[in-house]
């Protein structure tokens, strides 16, 4: 029998109640998932969202029990040399 390799993984909010040194560490070993899945995350964290290569705008709408989630553009990555 095979073994089955993912090939994409999600994160949900993989910054929540974390500190900075956390997030960065976080960051690094989803960066280093990423080269061989694709990882889709959804996170607010400077630390944990800079390694990526590509990031997406998103909207969320929450109205009457329902929750609607569009995916806005993907937004260019900006080279900070602070």
């Amino acid at each position: 029998m095979k073994k089955r390799s993912t090939k994409k993984i999600y994160f949900d909010e993989t910054d929540v109640n974390i500190r900075e040194y956390t997030a960065i560490l976080i960051a690094k070993k989803l960066e280093l998932s990423s080269k061989s899945k694709q990882i889709i995350r959804i996170n607010h964290f400077t630390q944990v969202a800079k390694a990526s290569k590509n990031h997406f705008k998103t909207t969320k709408i929450e109205d009457n029990n329902t929750t609607i989630t569009t995916l806005i553009s993907c937004l260019k990555k900006q080279n900070n040399r602070n």
